[in-house]
Parts: C-alpha cells; structure tokens; sequence
C-alpha cells in the first residue's frame, strides 16, 4: 500500500493518490491437481485511488475524485461441494471504477450549496475455465458432493450507476435550515449461457437426472430512485429541535427483451 500527496499549485491546487494491492493464495482440501499439489484459490485485488481538490477563489471548490478497482479470482467456488479447478468459475477480470465531482459554494458565511455528481461502472464475471471446451458439461455428484469436468454456467454481469445530490444551507437567528435533491438511474445486465443447456447429476457414480437451463439469457432491469428533503435545527437556549420532511420515490422497472430459447424451452 501507497500513498502520496501534496500541492500542486501553492494554497490553491492539491492531489493525492494511493495504489493498494492484496493477494490471497489457499490450497483448498480435498482438491488434488494431476502434479500431486493441493488444489489452489488464488485471488488478487488491485485499487488506485486518485483526487484533485482546487480553491478556485474563497467563495468556489471543486474536487475530483477517481477510483479504480480489479478483482481477480481464478478459482472460485460456487458451491461448497468439492470442485476441480476445471470446474470453477474464473472471475477474470472484474474491473470497477467510480468517479466523483463535488463543487460547493459559499456565497455568505450563512449560505452554503453543494452539488456532486457520481458514476459507478462494473463488470462482474464468473466465466468457464479456459480448458472448458463446448463438448464439456457440468457433472455434479449430490451424494458425492463434486462438481467436475466445467462450471454450471457462464455469466457476465454488468452495472452502472448514475447520481446527483444536490443541498444547500441557510443559516439565520437561531435556525439552520438544508433542503436537498438527489437522483439516481441504476443498470443491471446478466447474460448467461451454459453448455448443452444442461448440468448431468449423478448419485454415488449412478446417474439420475438432467437438470436443464433455459439459457443463453440476457437479462436486464432498471432503477429510478428521487428523493427531496427540507429540515431545520432550532437552537432555544440550551435546547435544540430537530425536525424535517424528506419524500423518496423508488421505480424498479424491466425494459422489452426476449429469450432466445434452445432445445428444452421455447423463445419467449
């Protein structure tokens, strides 16, 4: 871990930074690899942070602020039942990044306004193992509890996230007073598709069914969010009253999409 920070322009312009890095590396038991080795969970998780803050008089602030952040697990697990790597996912890679601006505004000393907008980008995948051909299919044992030969499925989920907070403060005698505004527009995308549309089950090396998939499927869902406040702190000698009104809108909703079908399913 990094970190490092200063002026860039004397009392006006400054920057930090910090870069992080974290690994996990854990033999997994029960798992054995041809070569005789433990089976392994190896995990890394890189971030970078950086912020720029500017005093662009003594009235006016904007700060800048980005972060960036990448996931890498190469043998996940996804259940607790004992999974070759072959047949983990492979969460590789998974980047996400944020990113904030903030300006604030002090007209009076009584007067205060501050806006700020933030956008959130991920992606989220648990993909096959890259030895996983398209002839490969999932193999659970539920009396045996493995999982061999590839993964249930393949997904990639994709997020992001727009946000604008908006407040100002009033301050007069012996109240001070905000009132704000936020909005939020939320994306949520899986797609998802699985070899043969199948997983083979077996008990004990006896095999009993074929659990079947409706994949590929491309799913997506929205969110709306809106909320609007007022509140004031009222000093009375050595008492205070707090109180306010805040009103919350939440709209979740799926936009038109289809499903393509496969050979158990039909399109949809």
């Amino acid at each position: 871990n990094a970190n490092i920070g200063g002026p860039i322009i004397r009392e006006k312009m400054w920057f930090f930074g910090s870069f992080l890095r974290y690994d996990i590396n854990t033999d997994i038991i029960g798992i054995v690899r041809a070569d005789g080795t433990p089976g392994r969970d190896v995990n890394h998780q890189t971030n970078w942070t950086g912020k720029v803050s500017t005093q662009i008089n003594n009235k006016n602030r904007l700060v800048l602020e980005y972060n960036w952040n990448m996931q890498n697990r190469f043998y996940r697990r996804p259940t607790t039942d004992l999974v070759e790597e072959i047949a983990s996912f492979r969460q590789d890679p998974e980047p996400a990044w944020t990113m904030q601006g903030q300006w604030t505004f002090a007209p009076t000393n009584r007067v205060f306004l501050d806006m700020r907008y933030g956008f959130l980008h991920q992606l989220a995948p648990t993909h096959y193992q890259p030895g996983v051909t398209p002839n490969d299919r999932a193999v659970q044992d539920i009396v045996l509890r493995t999982l061999r030969q590839a993964a249930t499925r393949d997904n990639l989920n994709f997020a992001k996230r727009h946000q604008v907070n908006g407040s100002s403060t009033f301050s007069f005698g012996a109240h001070q007073v905000k009132a704000g505004y936020e909005f939020g527009h939320v994306l949520n995308q899986d797609t998802t598709f699985t070899h043969g549309n199948v997983t083979l089950r077996y008990a004990s090396g006896v095999p009993i069914e074929v659990q079947t998939y409706n994949t590929p499927v491309n799913g997506k869902n929205n969110v709306d969010t809106m909320a609007a406040y007022a509140q004031d702190s009222w000093s009375i000698g050595k008492l205070t009253l707090n109180y306010g009104v805040r009103f919350e809108r939440f709209v979740g909703y799926a936009p038109a999409q289809r499903l393509e079908g496969n050979q158990f399913f039909p399109a949809q």
